[in-house]
C-alpha cells in the first residue's frame, strides 16, 4: 500500500491572467508500506505541460492534460537513499472546477532509479485528486 500528498507551488510566473505562463514545482510526500520497500519518500519536481486536448469550449467543459514531471527525491526505510525519477500525469480538467476549488482527478505514472544502484528500480501508477488553490480564485 502506498499513500501519499503533492503539494504544488507556482513560480517562474509571466504575463497577466488569463495569459500567464509558468511552472508549477511540487513536493511528494509518500509513506509506502510494500514489504519491499517500507519506509518513507519525498521529493521535488517540476510539471511541464506537455498537451491539452481538446481545447475547452466554455468554463464548465472537461480536458485531458499531460504534464511530464522530472524530479529527484530522497528515501528512507529500508536503508537510505536518493533517487532520480520520471512521471506522467494525466489530469482531466475544466476551469470551472479549477476556480470553485473542486477536485479534478488524475492518474500519475512514476518511475523511480536509484541513484547510486541504477539497476534499483520501483514502478508506480497513482490515482488521486487535484484541488486547485490560485492566485485568481481570490487567495492572493
Amino acid at each position: 500500500m502506498f499513500g501519499g500528498l503533492k503539494i504544488g507551488f507556482g513560480c517562474c510566473i509571466e504575463g497577466q491572467h488569463p495569459y500567464e505562463t509558468g511552472r508549477t514545482i511540487t513536493l511528494d510526500l509518500g509513506c509506502d508500506r510494500i514489504g519491499s520497500h517500507n519506509g518513507f519518500s519525498t521529493e521535488l519536481s517540476v510539471m511541464i505541460p506537455v498537451v491539452r486536448f481538446p481545447r475547452p469550449r466554455n468554463p464548465s467543459s472537461n480536458y485531458l492534460r499531460v504534464y511530464a514531471e522530472p524530479g529527484f527525491g530522497l528515501r528512507a526505510g529500508k536503508g537510505f537513499g536518493t533517487y532520480a525519477s520520471g512521471k506522467i500525469m494525466f489530469a482531466l480538467l475544466s476551469d470551472q472546477r479549477i476556480f470553485k476549488l473542486e477536485g479534478s482527478p488524475f492518474v500519475e505514472v512514476q518511475e523511480r532509479v536509484t541513484l547510486l544502484a541504477p539497476h534499483r528500480r520501483d514502478f508506480r501508477i497513482l490515482a488521486g485528486a487535484i484541488v486547485g488553490l490560485c492566485k485568481h480564485c481570490g487567495f492572493d
